[in-house]
């Protein structure tokens, strides 16, 4: 995507969603020069209205939900790595909640075990 159309798709974003779901990153810290740069111009999303998102709690809570769910349908993190095709020790960290998985992971188990859906519905 060309950064002419990055512009454009991310000026239609900004356009479409709610003003109260955003904060000014100089305000908040986030620019010390008071002027906004990159494709979000200095505004940073704090949440999804429409759902009552949080990204930043959603990021915090997110592998603490991951490991319980690993917990609940695995016996063992040797069992947890052998069907996500990973080493044990990635699987060990997810059970403790030490580490989140990648997306692709999170993909996988969507598609693999239906009760994790439950798992991004309370992310």
């Amino acid at each position: 995507m060309g950064a002419h159309n990055a512009l454009a798709w991310s000026s239609a974003l900004m356009d479409r969603r709610d003003d109260t779901c955003t904060e000014d990153a100089t305000a908040s810290g986030g620019g010390s020069s008071g002027k906004s740069s990159g494709v979000f111009l200095g505004r940073l999303p704090v949440r999804n209205c429409r759902a009552g998102l949080d990204p930043y709690e959603t990021k915090r809570r997110f592998p603490q939900l991951w490991a319980q769910f690993i917990r609940d349908n695995f016996r063992d993190s040797t069992q947890a790595a052998a069907a996500f095709g990973v080493n044990e020790r990635t699987a060990r960290l997810w059970m403790e909640g030490t580490n989140a998985p990648q997306g692709w992971a999170v993909r996988y188990a969507l598609g693999a075990y239906p009760q994790a859906v439950k798992l991004l519905e309370d992310a």
